[in-house]
């Protein structure tokens, strides 16, 4: 969202582009910092961004072993299953409807191909 005042690369995205993903604005980190306190500020302002100029926004990313709120990252078994379960709700009812795509879970393997090492 803080490159959207930059007009060369608005200039450069509304030209050469027809669908926008969401770089950290939708991460868990940034949609719910606090349990149960949701904010889209940013991500909606990507989304109107994109959708105003006709394109398709791609959500990015509703789990991650990287860019958890702090409050999730010591979160283990039922409480982090229910903590993930109200956290996808939250967001996919504020975006229902309204995203082309979602990355759902992101990375959830290493490089090598081994499961990463996660609470997720």
């Amino acid at each position: 969202a803080g490159r959207l005042g930059d007009s060369t690369y608005t200039t450069i995205a509304g030209r050469e582009f027809n669908m926008v993903t969401a770089e950290n604005e939708m991460k868990p980190d940034a949609t719910e910092p606090q349990r149960g306190q949701f904010t889209f500020s940013s991500g909606d302002q990507i989304y109107n961004w994109a959708t105003q100029r006709g394109m398709k926004v791609r959500g990015h990313t509703l789990a991650w072993h990287s860019q958890q709120p702090g409050w999730m990252q010591s979160l283990s078994g039922s409480s982090l299953r229910q903590a993930m379960i109200d956290h996808i709700n939250g967001v996919m009812s504020h975006y229902k409807g309204k995203l082309a795509y979602w990355d759902v879970v992101n990375e959830a393997f290493n490089e090598d191909g081994s499961r990463r090492q996660s609470n997720l």
